[in-house]
């Protein structure tokens, strides 16, 4: 049920990084490993939070959006910044 669940939500973070890549939102990153990242991620957060709850919801929920946006997101690159 859980393997389930995590391949449904993957599939759709795939897709809608997909879009994001092609509107030039996202750096060009393979979808298909930045959806098990995020999959990953919120799983081990989730886990942590349900047995602990050290933040509300709401804290969980904007550290998670953000951490998962700006970890993606498009950056220009830095003058003299080399690669």
């Amino acid at each position: 049920m859980i393997a389930r669940a995590q391949a449904a939500f993957a599939a759709d973070v795939e897709a809608s990084f997909r879009e994001g890549v092609a509107r030039g939102v996202f750096a060009p990153l393979p979808p298909a490993l930045v959806a098990q990242a995020i999959i990953g991620m919120a799983t081990q957060v989730l886990s942590w939070w349900t047995s602990t709850e050290p933040v509300s919801f709401a804290e969980l929920h904007e550290a998670m959006f953000t951490l998962t946006l700006e970890g993606i997101r498009l950056r220009a690159p830095e003058k003299g910044a080399s690669r």
